[in-house]
């Protein structure tokens, strides 16, 4: 049953992996800033590719979680902590394609 959720929260994050991805030049991530950011475009593409990684992962756990609902919760603790994980990657790597002040 839960791994049924998790499968569902996986399409999400491939559907939201995907806008970032091929966003383009317009302003998505929330929290940036867009105005020092040289290349919005390739911003929009590396955080896409990072945010790609968490539906696999998702997919991979969904399987992982069939078996018992003891596995399956594991898997949503183990989904919360990724998403955090990639955010902070995110904002710290994003950093890159920022204007030096």
């Amino acid at each position: 049953m839960f791994s049924e959720v998790l499968l569902y929260i996986g399409l999400v994050f491939t559907v939201l992996a995907l806008l970032v991805r091929f966003a383009g030049n317009r302003p998505v991530l929330a929290g940036s800033r867009y105005m020092n950011v040289r290349d919005m475009k390739a911003l929009n593409i590396w955080a896409g590719n990072r945010l790609l990684l968490l539906p696999v992962m998702e997919f991979a756990l969904a399987l992982y979680g069939t078996d018992t609902a003891a596995k399956a919760v594991l898997s949503g603790m183990v989904t919360v902590f990724a998403l955090f994980g990639v955010i902070v990657w995110i904002s710290i790597g994003g950093k890159r394609f920022c204007v030096a002040d």
